[in-house]
C-alpha cells in the first residue's frame, strides 16, 4: 500500500539494512493476467505501468497480460475472478481517508494465488502515476514498504513515477532466489503492505487471509 505521510513510519526497514524478499513472486513460467476495472482518469496509467513493468522485470519474471475491463467498482467484483492474476481497481475511499493506494495478495504452495490493488478514486492527478507503480512493486515483487528509503532511485521507496534502478535491483533479486524461497511448499497468508512518505498525507494497506495489518 502507498501512503504519503510527514515523517517516515517507525516499522520499517532501514535503509542501509540488507533487502529482504517479503513474498514469493508469481510463476515465472506463463503470463500473468492484469484486469483493469478502473475508471478513465486511471486506466492510461495503468496500461503505461503495465508496459513499464514489462521492461524492468528479469527474464524468469512473468509477463504481465493488460486487458481492459468494464468499469466496475472493486466492491463489485468477486475476489474468485481472475486467479493467478492482478486485479486493478476503484473504490470512493479506502478504510482510512489517507490512504491512497492498497495491493492485498494471497501466497499458496509458493505462488500467488490472486492479487487485487485498490486505487481511490479522489486520488490527486499527481500522485496517480506513483502510486500505480507503487502497487504494482508490491504486487510482482512482495516488497515490503520502507517510506522515503530510496526517493532518487524508487517508485515505492521513494517518489519516481516509473520504475527506478533500486527498484529493477529488487525485482531482480527476488527473482534471482525464487527456487529458494517457493521450494518449501507452505501455504501463506496475504502479505500487507504500508506506504510510503509524500508530501504530507498518508496512504495505507491491506493483507489478506484472517490476517489484519496496522
Amino acid at each position: 500500500m502507498r501512503r504519503v505521510c510527514g515523517v517516515v513510519a517507525a516499522l520499517v526497514l532501514l535503509a542501509s539494512a540488507p533487502m529482504v524478499l517479503a513474498a514469493p513472486p508469481p510463476s515465472p513460467s506463463k503470463s500473468v493476467g492484469v484486469y483493469d476495472y478502473t475508471t478513465a482518469a486511471w486506466r492510461p496509467i495503468v496500461e503505461t505501468t503495465v508496459a513499464e513493468f514489462n521492461a524492468m522485470l528479469p527474464a524468469r519474471a512473468p509477463s504481465l497480460f493488460y486487458q481492459v475491463m468494464g468499469e466496475t467498482p472493486c466492491d463489485q467484483i468477486s475476489e474468485q475472478l481472475h486467479r493467478g492474476g492482478i486485479v486493478v481497481c476503484n473504490a470512493p475511499m479506502l478504510a482510512s481517508g489517507d490512504e491512497l493506494g492498497r495491493t492485498v495478495f494471497f501466497v499458496s504452495q509458493g505462488q500467488l494465488s490472486r492479487v487485487r490493488i485498490t486505487l481511490p478514486e479522489a486520488t490527486i492527478a499527481g500522485l496517480r502515476d506513483n502510486v500505480v507503480c507503487h502497487e504494482f512493486m508490491h504486487a510482482t515483487t512482495g516488497i515490503p514498504d520502507n517510506y522515503g528509503a530510496r526517493p532518487d532511485t524508487s517508485c515505492v521507496w521513494g517518489n519516481l513515477s516509473t520504475p527506478g534502478s533500486f527498484d529493477a535491483q529488487y525485482a531482480h533479486q527476488v527473482y534471482n532466489q525464487k527456487d529458494v524461497k517457493s521450494s518449501g511448499g507452505k501455504k501463506h497468508g496475504g502479505k500487507h503492505h504500508g506506504g510510503k512518505h509524500h508530501g504530507g498525507k498518508r496512504h495505507g494497506g491491506k493483507i489478506g487471509a484472517g490476517q489484519r495489518g496496522r
